[in-house]
């Protein structure tokens, strides 16, 4: 009897110790299985960050260009197709089909078109400084034509809305992080002072 009840405990033993074996794995699988998650929502987390930041600096740099504009900047300079004055006339259509740059859309990504420095140079730099940024915000202004307020021919004696198209392109921490923000803006204007 004694080695038959030996028997049945050394079994016992046996089917515990798969049990513990068969119960760790599992274990094991869910650990990992909940840091990969852990680590892929860290990543998410980060990269929306940087979305939020980039779209911030570009916010930044629209804000800036519409002072600019609010506060009489450029005031009587014309427009012209090249964007050489700093204000890009629009008025007859997009400026970036003579210079064979294409859309904003087209140019998210592309430094040289946002560069606003070297020959050719379109876009202004944001003249302030924000934390984190991988390269300076830019802004481009197209000036939209101008509507008067009176009736007369030429807007003489009277005053007119000028509207403009302000874009901004901002980036991120990563240079893969780009915001672009585009805002409508009217400046009334004394046709006395401009002409």
């Amino acid at each position: 009897m004694t080695n038959t009840l030996s028997n049945i405990g050394t079994r016992v033993r046996g089917a515990a110790l798969a049990t513990a074996l068969i119960l760790l794995l599992v274990l094991t699988i869910v650990g990992v299985s909940v840091m990969n998650t852990v680590l892929l929502e860290e990543r998410m987390a980060g990269n929306l960050r940087d979305q939020f930041r980039a779209f911030a600096t570009a916010e930044t740099a629209l804000v800036a260009a519409e002072n600019q504009l609010a506060n009489n900047w450029k005031l009587g300079v014309p427009a012209t197709p090249d964007c050489s004055n700093l204000i890009c006339d629009s008025s007859n259509g997009s400026p970036f089909v003579s210079t064979n740059l294409g859309t904003f859309e087209d140019n998210a990504h592309n430094d040289a078109f946002w560069s606003a420095t070297g020959t050719g140079a379109i876009a202004q730099a944001y003249g302030g400084t924000i934390n984190g940024q991988a390269k300076p915000a830019t802004y481009i202004i197209e000036w939209n034509g101008f509507v008067c307020s009176t009736a007369e021919t030429g807007c003489q004696g009277g005053s007119a809305l000028f509207y403009y198209t302000v874009t901004a392109r901002g980036i991120g921490a990563d240079p893969n992080s780009v915001a672009i923000v585009q805002s409508s803006f009217a400046r009334k204007e004394d046709m006395h002072t401009l002409y």
